[in-house]
């Protein structure tokens, strides 16, 4: 269908929606399309991740399940960089899997990093459970943080810890149960 009310991307009227690839009617049916305006990755990371106590280390993401305009991109040494082939608000939801062999809990620090700057605000700091009864400390830590980015920008999760005993671990399989991935990241377009 043409666009008779001669509407600019973004712009609402009546029930009608335009994105970069159609006008979307109140009944969120597309026209005059061949492509669906969806924005998302779901990559994550089957190998142990060391981690620094002293150098912000980037999160990497080694496998990537679904995507479409957003890809994981090397970093020059590793897949670290989420990169976005359009703009708007994005939804991170990620979630890391840790383990401590200290027998005292390890704080962790995890940040958002956009085109290689800090984004103010975005540090979760959490405690990573101490060794006991013979058995390494471990839980799976995660939260979920909007961004708005532009067209191009790469984007990655930065992580610091306050000991060597804690690291992002990756569990193998057995019989009864899969493996462990040790990072998993979701982003999904909120606007845009």
């Amino acid at each position: 269908m043409a666009n008779p009310d001669r509407l600019s991307q973004g712009e609402v009227i009546a029930g009608r929606y335009i994105s970069e690839t159609g006008i979307t009617f109140g009944d969120g049916s597309l026209q005059n399309t061949t492509a669906s305006p969806q924005r998302y990755i779901s990559c994550f990371d089957l190998t142990v991740q060391s981690g620094s106590t002293t150098t912000p280390t980037p999160y990497k993401f080694g496998v990537t399940d679904f995507s479409r305009h957003i890809n994981v991109i090397s970093d020059g040494t590793a897949l670290t960089k989420i990169k976005f082939d359009f703009a708007g608000i994005y939804n991170f939801i990620w979630s890391g899997q840790f383990k401590n062999t200290n027998i005292q809990s390890k704080d962790i620090y995890v940040w958002f990093r956009i085109n290689g700057v800090d984004v103010a605000g975005s540090t979760g700091l959490a405690a990573v459970p101490l060794a006991h009864a013979g058995t390494t400390g471990h839980t799976i830590i995660g939260w979920n943080f909007f961004l708005n980015l532009n067209a191009g920008d790469e984007v990655q999760m930065m992580w610091m810890k306050e000991s060597d005993d804690v690291s992002l671990a990756f569990f193998s399989g057995t019989a009864n149960y899969p493996s462990t991935a040790s990072i998993v990241l979701t982003v999904n377009a909120i606007t845009g």
